[in-house]
């Protein structure tokens, strides 16, 4: 039972963070005794030092020096792979069986509707900025999802978001380091959102008065963690040379910072706080013309 409980935020959460990298409530997850395998992966270009604390994600493998090291590590790349992809595949058939979706579709498929979902929002992105400069994006980002998806599916994510809020905080940190593994793991069921997409959309949470409003009108642990995550991948992009609007990200790691350290909540608070501080001072240096580390 808990099982099935812990997966069922996984697909909101996903649809967030491809609306932020197209949003998302995802990823199929054993709490308790699966808990190693939950923390598969670690942030790596986000975390200033390893946590045991919290649930790594899949770690980048240094290249050995020796050729019999390397296979074995490339085959635990493999397995990490093929575990991501049965989780995924695992969620949507629970998904599929769930009282509340068969009540909106007897004949439901997730997963092609959700790949159809993400196809859309991929096609129809919105802009993280020039709101002040131009009241047009201002309304486009307000009206955003409504014109990206339809009502049917608005209406579905809602459901899927009033059924599933008890494990967002495990789902959303494994939904982000399957983001981190799409090097790795190319052949994936669900296909992932560009790394362009996906900046965009966390630009639009993060920096538009549209994408904050949605984010407003959740729940604040929701609020809270999908910030993290999108400052995460503006973080990632800016530090990969392409945040193409300039999105400046140090007020937001500040306020979220503070935020954070006032909501006691979130199981990994400390993990969250210590990387916001490595970004904080990521930026720092960057302004003072110093070196990244």
């Amino acid at each position: 039972m808990e099982k099935e409980k812990t997966g069922r935020s996984w697909l909101w959460i996903l649809i967030v963070l491809i609306a932020a990298g197209l949003l998302g409530y995802y990823f199929f997850m054993n709490r308790d005794s699966d808990k190693e395998e939950v923390g598969a992966e670690k942030i790596e270009e986000t975390s200033p030092k390893k946590d045991d604390s919290l649930p790594e994600e899949l770690e980048q493998v240094q290249k050995p020096p020796e050729k019999e090291i390397t296979m074995i590590d490339t085959r635990q790349e493999e397995d990490a792979c093929v575990r991501i992809g049965r989780e995924i595949s695992d969620f949507f058939q629970y998904l599929d069986k769930t009282s509340y979706v068969l009540r909106m579709d007897p004949d439901a498929d997730t997963l092609s509707r959700f790949t159809d979902m993400i196809k859309r929002l991929s096609l129809q992105p919105p802009v993280p900025a020039g709101e002040r400069i131009d009241p047009r994006i201002l309304i486009e980002n307000i009206y955003h999802f409504y014109h990206a998806l339809n009502l049917e599916d608005i209406h579905f994510i809602k459901e899927v978001l009033g059924n599933e809020s008890d494990t967002i905080e495990l789902n959303l940190h494994m939904f982000y380091g399957w983001l981190k593994a799409r090097e790795k793991c190319p052949d994936m069921a669900v296909p992932l959102p560009s790394k362009k997409t996906l900046y965009l959309y966390a630009g639009f949470f993060i920096n538009t008065t549209g994408g904050r409003a949605y984010l407003f009108r959740r729940s604040p642990g929701i609020r809270l963690l999908t910030t993290y995550y999108c400052l995460c991948i503006v973080h990632d992009a800016d530090k990969a040379g392409f945040n193409t609007y300039g999105i400046d990200m140090a007020p937001y790691i500040s306020s979220l910072r503070d935020e954070i350290i006032r909501y006691p909540d979130l199981q990994f608070q400390k993990d969250y706080i210590s990387n916001l501080n490595e970004m904080a001072r990521y930026y720092l240096d960057k302004r003072q013309g110093l070196p990244a580390n």
